[in-house]
């Protein structure tokens, strides 16, 4: 089944002030990490675009979406939900060490990775670039400039960068030579998604390291880090 309806059935209001709900939904709508949710509330007709949802974290009803969302969402609104959409994390099962980059507005994407990654009692370090709150203590929180430090320590990379700042990828890791960086790491690509992967607007559009274009809402938003052009 490709869809399922959603209930709204509390407000939430996280530890950095964002809104956010809990929606009580069947299993196979809840977005897995890096993928995404389309939602759309049936009884609002002025709603022109869907709305985009990642996962924060799991309930037993279901899930708790990322914010912000809607104002006008209330506990009692009804959701058509499209089960998730896109290229999600893909974290190989021998990482033993997750380095988690992004910038701590973006860091609520990562936190249903990072939980997964807790539970497969993989060791985590966070690198971020402001206060955190949120994550289990046995996530060690690290400022971007200990990032070119630690590099070694990692044997995967787990990131959030917005799409405009992917050309900034190697600064940010430390890096002079591409070459010369090994470590595997995947990439997931903040960015508007117009038409949510419901159609091809072309409004994410991204260039990869071949030459060509891919689009976010399709083909990720999780990359491969060796496919962006960075």
């Amino acid at each position: 089944m490709n869809f399922g309806r959603g209930l709204i059935t509390e407000i939430l209001t996280l530890g950095t002030g964002l809104r956010t709900v809990k929606i009580k939904c069947p299993a196979n709508v809840i977005p897995p990490a890096g993928r995404f949710a389309v939602a759309n509330d049936p009884l609002d007709l002025s709603a022109s675009l869907p709305s985009v949802l990642f996962k924060i974290a799991d309930t037993d009803e279901g899930f708790i979406p990322v914010p912000p969302v809607p104002d006008y969402w209330k506990p009692g609104t009804y959701l058509d939900l499209v089960r998730p959409s896109g290229k999600g994390f893909k974290v190989p099962k021998t990482t033993q060490r997750l380095m988690v980059i992004s910038a701590v507005d973006h860091l609520y994407r990562l936190i249903g990775l990072i939980n997964d990654a807790l539970s497969e009692k993989k060791d985590v370090a966070v690198f971020t670039d402001g206060r955190v709150s949120g994550l289990s203590t046995a996530v060690e929180v690290s400022p971007f400039s200990a990032i070119p430090e630690n590099l070694q320590w990692a044997d995967f990379l787990a990131m959030a960068v917005d799409r405009t700042a992917i050309s900034s990828i190697s600064s940010l890791l430390g890096v002079k030579e591409r070459a010369s960086f090994s470590c595997p790491g995947q990439v997931l690509v903040i960015t508007e998604m117009p038409c949510a992967g419901l159609g091809e607007c072309w409004g994410c559009a991204i260039s990869t390291r071949n030459g060509g274009q891919k689009l976010v809402c399709k083909h990720g938003p999780v990359f491969d880090l060796f496919e962006l052009d960075w």
